[in-house]
């Protein structure tokens, strides 16, 4: 994925990843900002013209961005997830279709759609297809104070990339909660806290049972505070993982792995369940398939300068594809007050 970057990208991302062995973190910089500029007409020396100068080189400009931004996202994308799913880059206009090895635990796909709608749709000879959608982003005045050296690469890069790449994994994580078809399922479980115990124990030894592998507990941090400790010699142990972490990293031999969580600030209220544990296989398929279409788009659109506050803001967007295969042998728990 990384390794047709050239000169200039690669330099950017070694930047914000720490990696730079040919200058200091200073001098890379200084190169960085000096390569964007050299592309450029000279910058205006008030703030105030910023507006007309980005409106008459906004291609260059975003151009550079949208080449030196995306090879970042795409790793902070893959590192959000670690094994649990499978990150993929593709052209603009390609279509992912992910053959799922294992028809029988994994029967039926549950696309995303865009952010809070689902459809299912029938396997057919193991292949998971995806539908796309568009994820966007606004950021305003860091590309002014970037360039003329007022904020670093690694800030610029922390509002775009990482918003992205945050976003696609709290909305991949949903779309896996959102599959889940709890009806009649016997290994969905419903219990409250004094039972959670109990109730894991029993779940993890069907699930293993089911499947005949060693299961892992997933869920996000809210989630897995919830889990107990192990008690006995394991006490101090799991004392100093709450401290650490907020939570148990082992339940009855079963790790425990944090979800990405995400907090709706328009609508007050976290995104991803922070009541509900599931309980998966360990190894086999991936929980989910994730592709990323082309690189970060910036829109070139006379619209986005719009603001009310006259504040410089620009639009970038991202192509998603994220297809989950239902397994029937896939543990969920409910935690009721």
């Amino acid at each position: 994925m990384y390794n047709e970057l050239n000169q200039l990208q690669q330099l950017c991302y070694d930047t914000y990843f720490g990696k730079v062995s040919k200058y200091s973190a200073g001098e890379a910089e200084d190169v960085i900002r000096k390569a964007f500029l050299d592309e450029l007409p000279a910058l205006p020396k008030r703030k105030a013209e910023m507006e007309r100068y980005l409106k008459n080189n906004a291609k260059q400009l975003f151009a550079l961005f949208e080449e030196n931004i995306t090879p970042i996202a795409n790793r902070l994308t893959l590192e959000a997830f670690s094994d649990l799913v499978k990150v993929d880059t593709i052209d603009l206009g390609d279509a992912p279709v992910y053959r799922v090895k294992n028809k029988k635990l994994f029967p039926v796909s549950q696309i995303a759609t865009g952010v809070g709608a689902t459809h299912r749709r029938r396997m057919h000879d193991s292949k998971l297809e995806t539908d796309s959608f568009t994820l966007t982003a606004f950021i305003y005045e860091e590309a002014f104070e970037f360039l003329t050296g007022k904020i670093s690469w690694t800030d610029l890069c922390n509002r775009v990339a990482e918003s992205f790449a945050h976003k696609i994994a709290t909305l991949v994580t949903s779309t896996i909660f959102a599959a889940y078809d709890n009806s009649g399922n016997p290994f969905h479980v419903q219990t409250n806290a004094e039972g959670l115990e109990t109730a894991l124990e029993d779940l993890l030894q069907r699930v293993e049972g089911a499947t005949g592998v060693k299961c892992q507990i997933l869920g996000t941090k809210g989630a897995l505070a919830k889990v107990p400790n192990s008690g006995g010699a394991y006490l101090q142990e799991d004392a100093r993982d709450r401290r650490d972490f907020g939570y148990v990293k082992i339940f009855d031999s079963n790790e425990c792995r944090e979800l990405p969580q995400y907090y709706d600030e328009d609508n007050k209220k976290f995104e991803i369940p922070t009541d509900t544990l599931l309980v998966v296989p360990a190894v086999g398929e991936p929980l989910a398939y994730c592709c990323l279409e082309g690189d970060i788009r910036v829109l070139d659109n006379d619209n986005i300068y719009n603001r009310k506050d006259r504040q410089i803001e620009f639009e970038m967007e991202r192509q998603l594809h994220v297809g989950v295969a239902i397994s029937s042998k896939f543990g969920m728990v409910k935690i009721t007050a």
